[in-house]
């Protein structure tokens, strides 16, 4: 396939970014049996039953994807996937796999693992921590202090850092690993915002197992900007907390997969981070308590990095070339650093969030050529379209 001349310097830019060294310090250990991941993520699954669900991932599976990871949860406000919409007296929050755990929408992962070896996938679900609730009374809620109004506000995302709530999700999770699954993808709610986790609990634990007490909060936030605004304040003397948040989630990333490898030995988890986490590694501790590094170090066998370029576009004001020399600066230590490239999941939105457009055909193949030439493994958000998939056929073939 011939790319336009439009899309070169994407091309040229992309290059660069995934560009290594050849004498690299090694970051991370290296995991024996790795498989390089070329998946799609899927939001809705669209069919209604086995016969089509087979159909759709025959014609997955032609393309050149290796790995389906399905959405196994259901939160207030998510579309259903089709199998399950219309069901009388059916949940408004849930999961899709069979737990005594959290409510049951329905069972969908058992017959969806069992058509994706069948065709030879391997099938991920992907699934929440800290949003799932899913209404229980008895889990502990996060707490989250607003400087606007100088107090605190109780969440209803669960305290990732009380024991109750990682032994809550250690047994759903083994549940769900129990369908067969040959890995979960963690939801993005696996963090903790600046303002988050200030739980009676947790200041008790930190203060236990650090020895300080975390300083007060007017270190964290100041009042307001010139404009009125609230802003946070990156005070140093918070670095302490804001590192035991991130060894926190890291743990208990690592902690799920050792807890469901017992159950399902072949099992790999991927720890989904923002893009933060290689643009601005500082601000992706500080905001959202998540590490790339650390991640790959001590976390579980996959990293998924959402590099989802219309939404940096939208969010940081820059255009597609200036996103790519952003990612470009960002990754050359990543690459540099990291021996074991296919840990780290490239992914990539085939659409526009905000207004549900395609994303070009160029660009997903630009994306993909490069991070697969260069070792990485990939992702496309959601699976590609009828016409993007026209585009793709040949370039994933080959990949």
């Amino acid at each position: 396939m011939r790319l336009s001349t439009r899309r070169l310097p994407i091309v040229l830019a992309l290059l660069i970014l995934l560009s290594g060294c050849a004498n690299r310090v090694i970051i991370a250990p290296e995991i024996q049996g790795l498989e390089r991941i070329k998946a799609v993520q899927v939001l809705v699954l669209r069919s209604k039953d086995d016969a089509s669900t087979a159909l759709w991932l025959n014609r997955i599976r032609r393309m050149g994807f290796n790995t389906v990871i399905l959405r196994a949860f259901q939160l207030d406000g998510d579309r259903y996937h089709a199998a399950a919409a219309g069901q009388p007296g059916i949940k408004r929050e849930g999961v899709y796999f069979p737990t005594r755990h959290a409510p049951v929408v329905k069972d969908l992962m058992t017959s969806f693992v069992r058509l994706c070896h069948k065709e030879g996938l391997n099938a991920y679900a992907w699934m929440v921590t800290r949003k799932g609730a899913f209404g229980n009374p008895d889990l502990p809620g996060d707490v989250v202090y607003s400087p606007d109004e100088n107090t605190f506000h109780t969440l209803t995302d669960l305290d990732i850092f009380d024991p109750r709530v990682r032994a809550y999700l250690k047994n759903l999770y083994v549940d769900l690993a129990s369908t067969g699954v040959d890995g979960i993808l963690l939801q993005d709610d696996l963090a903790s915002r600046i303002g988050e986790g200030f739980t009676k609990g947790n200041l008790a634990r930190y203060m236990q197992q650090t020895g300080d007490q975390v300083p007060p909060y007017s270190h964290l936030f100041s009042k307001h900007g010139d404009d009125g605004k609230t802003y946070i304040k990156a005070s140093s003397a918070f670095d302490g907390w804001v590192q035991w948040k991130t060894e926190g989630i890291t743990s208990l990333a690592r902690e799920l997969e050792d807890t469901v490898r017992k159950f399902n030995p072949g099992i790999r988890m991927i720890m989904n981070l923002t893009y933060e986490a290689v643009t601005s590694p500082k601000n992706g501790r500080l905001w959202l308590s998540q590490d790339l590094r650390s991640a790959l170090a001590r976390g579980p066998s996959y990293a998924g990095i959402m590099l989802y370029h219309r939404q940096m576009q939208d969010e940081l004001g820059l255009t597609l070339t200036q996103v790519l020399e952003l990612l470009d600066k960002s990754l050359q230590d990543l690459s540099q650093r990291l021996e074991q490239k296919t840990r780290v999941i490239l992914k990539f939105q085939s659409r526009d969030w905000k207004t549900g457009e395609q994303v070009p055909v160029d660009d997903l193949v630009s994306g993909l050529l490069l991070a697969w030439g260069q070792g990485w493994s990939v992702a496309i958000v959601p699976p590609p379209s009828d016409e993007q998939a026209t585009g793709l056929y040949r370039v994933l073939k080959d990949m």
